[in-house]
This record gives C-alpha cells, structure tokens and sequence, in this order.
C-alpha cells in the first residue's frame, strides 16, 4: 500500500481511456448495458466497469483510487491465503509462515499490474480465485450454500476478464479433491460444468475472435515457439537487467519441473491428498493463465513473455510451491522412513527453494523500485501533455502520445474532449491548473 500511495499518479494511461466514453455515459444518464459488455481486446470486462464507474461518480476517475482499490483488494486476497494455507497445513501459523508467502505474493516485481488502473480486472479475478478455493474447501456443513456462492464468484470472474474463466477448471479441482465419488459429489460436478458451460455461452455470444492478437491457430503450429514463451513467462518471476530470453526459459523450465513435482506428489501421497488441494490449485491456475496469454500474444514474438504484468499469475505458481514446501515439511510419517539420502535431498531441495526466495526478493525489489520511479515519471510526463496538448507543436504529438499516453493521437481526441467536459482525472480544476502551470514536456 506504501508503494502504491508513493509511486502512483491520477492520470489516464492507455487502455483507461476506453473507460472515458463510459463513465461520460453514466454521467450524463445514458450509459447502456451494451456499453458495460463491450468487449475489450479478448476481455469481457462488465464487473470492473462497473466498479470503475461507481468510483467515477464519486471522483472524477481518479485513477489513484483505481490503483488503490486494486491494492486492498490484494491485501484482502493475502488474507484468505492465509486462511486457507492454516487449514492446509493444519496448525496455527507463525510469522515465518505469514512472511515466507508475503514476499511472494507481494513482490514488487509485478510493478507494471500495480500501479496501473486498468488492471483492476486481473486483481479482481484473483480475489475471486482465493474466495472461490476458500468456498469449495469448507467441509460438508452448509455445502449447498458454498457450492452456490462459489458459482456465482466464478461467474464474476468470468465476466471481469476472460482469465477470469480459468476459475472453472480451477474449481473443479477442488470439488474432485477428496472426498467420495458418491452421488452428491456427481451431482455437484454436474452442476458446476452446467454454470460453466452456460456462463462460456454468455461470453462468447457475438465474440470478435479476430481482436485477440493472435489466432489459436497460429499459436498450435508453433509449439517449439509455445513452450518457449511459456517458459520464459514462468521464469520472469526474477527480473533481470538483460534481456536474454534463454536465461528466463532456464528459470522457467527449473520452476515448472517443481511445480510438476508438487502436483505429482500432492495426487499420489495420501497425507497430501487428505488436505486441501491449495498448492494445485494455485499451480493449475498459474499454468493455465499462461497458456491463454500464450495463445493471445504469441504472435508479437516470444520477447512479449517478459511483460512485467504476466508475472502475476507466476508468482501464484511460486507461492503453490512454497505452500506444498511447508507441508512436505513436516511429514506425518516416521522419521526413520526419510532418513538417509531422501532426508538429504529434502534438506537440499529446501535450501535451494530458499536461495531461490532470498534472490527473488532482492532482486524483485530492486526491480520494483527501479520501475516505480521510471512509471512515476513516465506518468507525470503523461499528464503534462495530455493537459497542454494544445501547446505541443503538431509534428511533436503523435511521437509524445504514443510514448506517454495512447498509441494514435488523432483517436485520442474524442476521449480529450469527453475527459475535459467531464472534469475527469487530471481535468479536475485541482490538477489541471498544476499541470498547465507546468507547461508541456520539451521535446
């Protein structure tokens, strides 16, 4: 939250500004469903509109709110982590339980999804993902009442993002879990893939499958490229100064050998199945996030891996990890059994997972306030040509806008113009007369 409140800026950046046209309909009381459901890219984004435009209504999409809102939510996402880890590892937690987890989950690397506003969506759907295992891993009293409410998260995620439907695959994990094959259990499943199967047709009536970046099809007839960028993906976890894809795909390839290894041994060993199923949970979710960004993106090059917002889901799969870790830690069975050289290789895979946390904190610090700074000033400068656009000359807009603001200047106009009616953001008389006191940048 420190980090968020210090490195954020109340400017519209990018894709925020195809929430102008909305948020200028609620308004001015003509705002329409169809307008809500828009697709955006590959995305259905009905719940975080509606989100952002009752913030709006308040104050004048102030992106910092946004920003913020995203950041409690995340806070609150931690906390039912933690819930549901104690119930996995059956004991009370301590600190270094808490901590372990946090400097995953809240690691600075992910800079990119926490201080931009539009990315509300994503966190948003991990909210939903956390409530959602929570739900499905309450033991039998008041089933029916949690199988209900988890439908109905699951369905809000769906329609905050399309990775929002990784959600049912997810769930159904959980239902198949533990638990006997009986009658209730069938119908439980049958009832889940029903809202499944309803809430897919309710998303993809009318999709536009031609705005997604890349066909499916191309992805699947370049699978060597496939498994490239999903490794490379995984392995962003640890930014790096270079560049070097192979680097990342090493990384990429030793983590997912290990999340490999945690669902294996979580299906075959009963002390783990007789606990809930949050370390697969988390890697399933994690591995299939990757897999639709892949198949979306893959056809800008496999460089696009290293977005710093595709870290989000990774840092979920590390976190399975460390969470099967904890529990492979102290095994019920007799200490006699692991000695030797299994207790060896189990001390060493700790240490190892270890080295691996300490390099990945410091260096995604590191990175995260090196990249807040850089995002700070980037969007102050942002802010400056947006509100003097009038005052740069003609040959200098589009490289500044494109740079700063939004890819086409000429598009960006009819946003400026409901933006600066509305009183929007840095149109509000506070920033506004800041900014234009300010003048634009020099070129």
């Amino acid at each position: 939250m420190l980090f968020v409140l210090h490195y954020s800026i109340n400017v519209i950046f990018w894709d925020e500004w195809d929430d102008v046209p909305i948020i200028h309909a609620a308004l001015h009381s003509h705002l329409t469903l169809s307008a809500l459901w828009a697709q955006h890219n590959e995305n259905r984004i009905l719940v975080p509109n509606l989100v952002v435009v009752a913030l709006s209504l308040v104050d004048h999409y102030n992106s910092k709110s946004i920003i913020l809102l995203s950041a409690f939510s995340f806070v609150v996402s931690y906390v039912v982590l933690l819930a549901i880890f104690r119930k996995y590892l059956g004991r009370v937690l301590t600190p270094i339980h808490a901590l372990s987890l946090g400097i995953i989950w809240f690691s600075l690397e992910d800079t990119e999804n926490s201080l931009w506003a539009f990315q509300l969506a994503w966190y948003l759907v991990v909210a939903f993902l956390l409530a959602m295992i929570f739900l499905l891993t309450q033991k039998r009293q008041h089933r029916d009442t949690y199988l209900i409410g988890a439908v109905l998260i699951s369905v809000a995620a769906s329609f905050s993002s399309l990775q929002g439907l990784i959600l049912w695959p997810v769930g159904l994990i959980c239902l198949l879990w533990d638990g006997p094959r009986d009658r209730r259990r069938l119908w439980e499943c049958a009832s889940w893939l029903l809202a499944c199967g309803v809430t897919a047709v309710i998303y993809f009536r009318n999709f536009n499958f031609q705005t997604t970046g890349s066909s499916p099809g191309f992805a699947l007839r370049h699978p060597i490229g496939m498994a490239k960028f999903f490794l490379a993906a995984l392995g962003n976890v640890i930014p790096m100064t270079n560049s070097n894809l192979w680097i990342h795909e090493l990384i990429g390839a030793v983590i997912f050998v290990g999340a490999v290894f945690v669902v294996v041994r979580s299906l075959r060993q009963q002390t783990m199945r007789n606990r809930n199923p949050l370390p697969v949970a988390l890697i399933a979710f994690g591995f299939l996030f990757d897999g639709s960004i892949v198949l979306g993106r893959i056809g800008s090059g496999i460089g696009g891996a290293l977005a710093p917002r595709y870290t989000m889901a990774n840092l979920l799969v590390v976190t399975g990890i460390v969470v099967f870790a904890w529990g492979y830690a102290r095994p019920t069975e007799s200490i006699a059994r692991h000695a030797g050289r299994s207790a060896k290789a189990r001390r060493a895979g700790f240490v190892l997972l270890g080295l691996f946390l300490v390099v990945l904190i410091v260096d995604g610090t590191t990175y995260g306030i090196t990249s807040g700074r850089t995002t700070r000033q980037n969007r102050l400068l942002d802010a400056r040509i947006i509100v003097n656009l009038d005052r740069i000359p003609g040959s200098q807009q589009q490289p500044l806008a494109a740079s700063y603001v939004f890819p086409n200047v000429t598009a960006l106009r009819p946003f400026l113009q409901e933006a600066r009616s509305d009183d929007l953001s840095v149109f509000a008389p506070g920033p506004y007369r800041f900014y234009r006191l300010q003048g634009p940048p020099s070129s």
